[in-house]
């Protein structure tokens, strides 16, 4: 199964998606009232469309947090309830009222425009306020800032200590960060023991980058014993919340047979999976293994398909690899003026199979052809910026 690929750590400040919206709410939501408020009940047993009535209630003493938790459903619109003018009014009256939620809830609008335009200074304001009133969202949200420059002059180094004090409030996005940091040696001493550690207190706690990024660890024997049975284990938890870089690399230890028994059908269904929500490359692992036909029929036409989905992503080696196909006629209709701008890109991205292949195409074409494909290729070269004008 030589060619599948495991995806690596991320060096950069996670960034937020659609999919990963739920995880955001809860992130937001007050969840610390007593057990006999029906808000809080219907919001721990995720009865997200009940909880918009129930929070609404302005009993005492849960008046504050049912006011903060009923803005946050309707600022992230959850049950299709979306209500950002009336959120923002009821998030600015309990940050006044010292809701360090609602005033960390109102930094995160600033900072992806739910308040309008989007406003890194004011939120910067709002996550220190916050942070003020002793609140872990407000610790994280400042170390995040600080972390990618939000608002604030970029710092590594005091981004650790934020997300530091986030990680002793229980915080659990916090431990993620912070173990990231530890492993690049970015702002803190490289520290892969302490980072593995991190990692496991976030993942045992559910949250899918540090289950993702623990299973790196034990994949590589990083900060811990190499262990493809915990790899397996880590990858799998997260790739059943959907976080495509697990699901690639679940695939990769199936195809493989590394922490549970070689079983092609699962490693094309978890790259399949994986390919969905564009992970490069699993897109490349799914184009070889229907050109190769790996535990399956061979299907030209469907490894063009996924290489032409990895090739758009800037994958030199799914370039190369379309790029024989359309040389060949195989899935696609033969064509190499195609073949020549695709393997002439993947040459520019370091392949030397690439460079054979321009060389083996050119020495087949005749004047005409090789003066219209070289003039062809060299303004898409120069329109995707791989050559100066």
């Amino acid at each position: 199964m030589r060619g599948f690929l495991a995806a690596g750590l991320l060096g950069a400040a996670l960034s937020i998606s659609a999919d990963e919206q739920a995880s955001v709410v809860v992130r937001f939501l007050d969840l610390q009232s007593s057990e006999a408020d029906m808000c809080t009940l219907n919001l721990l047993e995720i009865e997200y469309e009940t909880a918009l009535s129930s929070c609404a209630s302005t009993a005492a003493p849960h008046a504050l947090s049912n006011q903060h938790n009923l803005a946050v459903l309707q600022l992230f619109g959850v049950a299709g309830q979306a209500d950002v003018a009336h959120s923002l009014q009821l998030l600015g009256a309990a940050a006044r009222a010292g809701h360090g939620g609602s005033m960390a809830a109102l930094a995160y609008a600033r900072e992806v425009g739910l308040a309008g335009e989007v406003d890194h200074s004011k939120a910067f304001s709002w996550a220190r306020l916050s942070a003020a009133a002793n609140h872990a969202e407000g610790f994280y949200l400042v170390g995040s800032y600080y972390e990618s420059g939000t608002g604030v002059t970029a710092d590594a180094g005091i981004a650790s200590e934020w997300y530091q004090r986030a990680v002793d409030a229980g915080h659990v996005e916090a431990h993620t960060r912070l173990a990231i940091q530890h492993h690049l040696g970015n702002g803190v001493a490289v520290d892969n023991h302490k980072a593995a550690q991190l990692f496991e207190t976030a993942a045992i706690a559910g949250e899918s980058q540090a289950q993702f990024h623990l299973g790196l660890l034990y994949l590589r024997g990083v900060g811990v014993a190499q262990s493809h049975d915990e790899a397996f284990v880590w990858f799998g938890r997260a790739a059943e919340q959907d976080h495509a870089g697990a699901q690639n690399n679940l695939a990769y230890l199936y195809a493989n047979g590394r922490g549970v028994g070689r079983d092609l059908t699962k490693a094309r269904r978890w790259f399949t999976l994986a390919a969905a929500s564009g992970h490069v490359d699993a897109q490349l692992s799914l184009g070889r293994i229907y050109a190769q036909g790996i535990d399956t029929h061979r299907d030209p036409s469907r490894a063009a398909k996924f290489y032409h989905m990895a090739a758009n992503q800037g994958s030199v080696e799914a370039s190369y690899e379309l790029a024989v196909l359309y040389a060949r006629g195989e899935g696609v209709a033969q064509n190499i003026f195609n073949a020549h701008l695709l393997a002439s890109i993947s040459a520019h991205g370091g392949s030397n199979k690439a460079i054979g292949l321009v060389t083996t195409l050119e020495a087949a074409m005749t004047p005409e052809q090789l003066a219209h494909a070289r003039v062809r290729t060299e303004q898409s070269l120069k329109n995707l910026g791989l050559v100066r004008p």
